[in-house]
């Protein structure tokens, strides 16, 4: 028995809801993003970890059955905000009756595995090796490993090496966590707030037990309203004047420095919807141009007026301010 406990019962919102019922760029919620790229079929059961008040005012249990259907998912409530992530998956497995392999994972970002794992094991991201900037990196756990890639310690919220915690975190053993838990949990120990750095570490200081780090090349972070703005940033939907670029309508004359700026743009996952006030453009040949230097090119859409203010409209009040003038 192979089970992945998600937990979703910490207090971190995003557009005023539970961050992991909000939607990713593709349309799907992030609950699902969450084990996307995990390899979720290895998989028997699924566990979402969620807060009682969620499941009420948010309908969250219902909205995670509804879109995850494919997957061999369970939702279980917690009634209260715990002390943190560790009593949360305690209170899960206990709740669960779990046995064997577990692997635990939290719901605040993307990461992509290269192959499924198993046993003992904690996945990081080589922040000295990542091309992109990671956000709220003192917020993270950092690992020590050997050359075999062995984890010698994983130290909350202190810099002590170039691995960050991505927050999945494999047991070959249910009953190692159970233990490690209960002897930290213990009155007489001095941790006001226990995380899974603590258990592995007592496990791999105490316990002798063996944890490996597997490194991740893709990581997308939404644990904090700044790095949600970002990720929404990379992977927006912009109305490009297409008038703007082209100095007649042939696409050889199209300027040179806005395709290298269109080209960046692209390489940061942001895509383009084109305009023209032109009736008659070839449009599948500006198109294809496009797409041939790399640039994401959704439509485009020709005979829109020349008018300097163009809206969007994202909700009903924006279209309730239109409709009233404002």
């Amino acid at each position: 028995m192979k089970t992945l406990i998600v937990l979703c019962a910490g207090n971190h919102m995003l557009d005023k809801m539970p961050a992991y019922l909000n939607r990713y760029p593709d349309g799907k919620l992030l609950a699902e993003k969450t084990i996307e790229g995990i390899y979720p079929e290895s998989y028997d059961r699924i566990i979402f970890t969620i807060l009682e008040t969620s499941e009420f005012k948010y309908n969250a249990k219902q909205i995670l059955l509804n879109e995850l259907k494919k997957y061999p998912i369970e939702v279980m409530s917690l009634p209260n905000y715990t002390s943190g992530p560790a009593e949360s998956l305690y209170k899960t497995i206990i709740k669960a009756q779990g046995n064997g392999e577990f692997v635990a994972r939290d719901s605040l970002n993307y990461i992509k595995l290269q192959q499924n794992i198993t046993g003992n094991f904690i996945v990081g991201l080589n922040i000295a090796k990542y091309h992109h900037d990671v956000l709220n990196v003192r917020s993270k756990s950092f690992i020590i490993i050997n050359e075999q890639s062995q984890v010698l310690d994983i130290i909350e919220k202190r810099f002590r090496s170039d691995i960050i915690s991505t927050g999945m975190y494999g047991f070959k053993n249910v009953n190692d966590f159970i233990m490690a838990y209960s002897r930290l949990n213990d009155k007489n120990y001095s941790i006001k707030q226990l995380y899974l750095s603590h258990i592995i570490s007592y496990l791999i200081g105490y316990k002798k037990r063996l944890f490996q780090c597997v490194t991740t090349e893709k990581f997308e972070d939404w644990s904090s309203d700044e790095a949600w703005n970002v990720l929404q940033k990379h992977n927006a939907v912009y109305f490009a004047n297409l008038d703007l670029f082209l100095d007649n309508t042939k696409t050889e004359h199209f300027n040179i420095n806005a395709l290298n700026k269109l080209q960046k743009c692209s390489n940061m996952n942001q895509n383009f919807i084109f305009y023209t006030s032109k009736k008659e453009i070839d449009a599948y040949k500006i198109k294809a141009m496009l797409l041939r230097h790399g640039i994401n090119c959704m439509y485009i859409i020709m005979d829109i007026p020349f008018s300097k203010l163009k809206y969007m409209i994202n909700t009903i009040k924006d279209l309730d301010d239109i409709s009233l003038g404002g």
